[in-house]
């Protein structure tokens, strides 16, 4: 049983990851949009699983939206919406994203003053809090340049709080598929 509330615990992590898909799209160099304002919207290509030293947690769903202001952007803040998450014999597990989204360009999570993502679960809460991701991220147009394929590979640097417990060893790998609501998009 304690080993089911520390792999809830994986699933917030999860959504870290999940969420960072979305913002690697925009961040490694220039989003560059045909329209602005656009609505940019990601969607998971691949899965998506995120391991913790309890296991591993994967969402069916997820989904990212955020709003591009200039022709060129560096840095795009996005927000997560994840649906369907399955850990270590949880079905639908709920993900809180709490008005925490990703800035693209920094790499970052950011949160609300005081606020953090969170998985509530019965004896159980983890959270994952504002923090700075180093890499693992990559990015290829599709082609014609009408959307980007936002890969990631974060291996063991996530922060998390798992049922009280600090760890900053979360990892996690999935590809999403990165377009805007109104015209073409690329990444160079």
């Amino acid at each position: 049983m304690k080993h089911r509330f520390k792999a809830l615990g994986t699933a917030v992590v999860s959504v870290l990851a999940l969420s960072a898909i979305a913002a690697s799209a925009a961040s490694a160099a220039e989003l560059h949009s045909a329209v602005h304002p656009q609505t940019i919207n990601g969607t998971q290509s691949t899965g998506h699983v995120f391991t913790t030293n309890s296991g591993t947690v994967s969402c069916k769903k997820a989904s990212f939206t955020g709003t591009t202001s200039a022709s060129t952007s560096t840095n795009t803040t996005v927000s997560p919406d994840y649906n369907e998450c399955t850990a270590f014999g949880f079905i639908n597990v709920p993900i809180h994203e709490n008005g925490c989204g990703y800035i693209s360009g920094a790499r970052e999570i950011e949160c609300p003053e005081g606020k953090k993502m969170e998985i509530t679960a019965p004896f159980c809460t983890t959270t994952i809090g504002p923090q700075t991701l180093a890499g693992g991220m990559s990015f290829a147009n599709n082609a014609g340049k009408t959307d980007v394929i936002a890969t990631i590979n974060i291996k063991t640097e996530i922060d998390y709080n798992e049922c009280g417990t600090a760890r900053t060893n979360g990892s996690y790998t999935g590809t999403s598929t990165v377009t805007g609501a109104s015209g073409s998009i690329w990444y160079e």
